[in-house]
């Protein structure tokens, strides 16, 4: 992948799309940590479908244990403090909605929504991105209207745009 290229991750339904794609990002975060770019550089993960809770136990579980084992109380609680040290230290930054205002109307959140997100990282931080991952394209709402074909069709275009316009690889599933 390079700066500007868009990849897209196209399967069913429950086929690994998600997984590969933090998978992919948990790669790319790796490789900032080995740069010795942390608190410079961080990998974006968007997700449309999952809530950032969810994703955030995903990337906090990594190898010791999965995130099902964490909800379903399966995990020691000190193995658990152990493993948020570490994500701490892991550069992925979560954007999506959160359950903890799950009464809260919230905002539709589109990709120009997650391109003024990323500047703020930016001027905010001093975070520039390396990798973006845009979870579950197919449901972003997109201003054209139109079918269901002409809407993911928009979204696609507009995620490619983001990769141009943010100069970072992008895969959308």
């Amino acid at each position: 992948l390079h700066p500007g290229d868009l990849m897209a991750v196209v399967a069913r339904p429950g086929h690994g799309k998600s997984s590969f794609m933090a998978y992919m990002a948990k790669r790319e975060a790796d490789a900032i940590v080995k740069r010795g770019k942390l608190g410079k550089e961080a990998v974006v993960y968007v997700s449309w479908e999952q809530p950032v809770e969810e994703i955030e136990a995903f990337f906090q579980s990594g190898d010791a244990y999965t995130s099902s084992d964490m909800a379903w109380g399966r995990v020691p609680l000190d193995t658990i403090k152990k493993r948020s040290i570490k994500r701490i230290n892991l550069p992925i930054w979560t954007i999506g909605h959160s359950l903890r205002h799950a009464n809260v109307k919230k905002p539709r959140m589109t990709v120009d929504v997650v391109y003024q997100a990323i500047e703020a990282m930016h001027a905010e931080y001093g975070i520039t991105p390396t990798l973006v991952c845009l979870d579950y394209l197919q449901i972003v709402k997109t201003d054209s209207g139109g079918d269901r074909l002409t809407q993911v069709t928009d979204a696609t275009f507009a995620a490619k745009e983001l990769a141009m316009r943010v100069g970072v690889p992008i895969i959308a599933g």
